[in-house]
């Protein structure tokens, strides 16, 4: 049986081309990725902490195998676009294919803040101890709207990803007291992140918040 798929992309673009990767991303970039058979929600979110601003985008999947079909080979790789290209070349990217671990078949639903964690270097044994951990952590947690865990074979191990819909900004609980030094040793990502509208300026979200 199959898992529900996530592609979930982080990019940094340098501020002077901000705007125009925002554009760039509104009206192309995901509208494309949407057409393809298997993409079943696309939502963008940007780093709500201080220093260089972080953009996310998540893809919810049927499962990671609509990667492989014809019509997403035509809008990635040797088949994107000029505009793609130039700016794919000029920002840090962090890409990562992962499958559901838990809940079942959940997708992304609203939510006014996400918390994103990654454990990087894990076994797939060591899947039920990060799922219980994030649901000691959260799932009594009134802020809480949905939490989910994903997991991605990379360089002989697995990375886990916790990600925690809130209704506003969420403490970073995952601790050795939840989750053992050992797991709680490999978290090497822990940042939070607010919706992102079309066409709002950081400091209108400032405001708005």
């Amino acid at each position: 049986m199959s898992h529900k798929g996530m592609l979930l992309v982080m990019m940094q673009p340098p501020y002077h081309l901000e705007e125009e990767y925002n554009d760039w991303y509104d009206t192309e970039h995901l509208l494309d990725r949407l057409s393809a058979p298997g993409f079943e929600t696309g939502k963008r979110y940007v780093s709500s902490s201080s220093g260089p601003r972080t953009y996310l985008a998540i893809y919810d999947l049927t499962d990671i195998h609509v990667m492989e079909t014809p019509e997403y080979r035509k809008l990635s790789g040797t088949s994107f676009t000029p505009w793609t290209k130039r700016l794919m070349r000029r920002m840090r990217r962090y890409r990562a294919l992962t499958e559901q671990v838990s809940p079942g078949d959940a997708v992304s639903q609203p939510c006014s803040s996400l918390l994103l964690v990654r454990f990087s270097g894990l076994l797939a044994a060591d899947a039920g101890a990060v799922v219980d951990g994030v649901e000691v952590s959260f799932a009594r947690e009134k802020l809480t709207l949905q939490h989910r865990v994903f997991a991605e074979e990379r360089d002989g191990g697995v990375n886990y990803f916790a990600m925690v819909g809130s209704s506003a900004p969420l403490e970073n609980r995952m601790g050795a007291e939840t989750f053992g030094k050992r797991i709680a040793g490999s978290i090497d990502l822990a940042m939070s992140f607010m919706p992102y509208r079309v066409g709002m300026t950081w400091e209108r979200s400032i405001e708005q918040d």
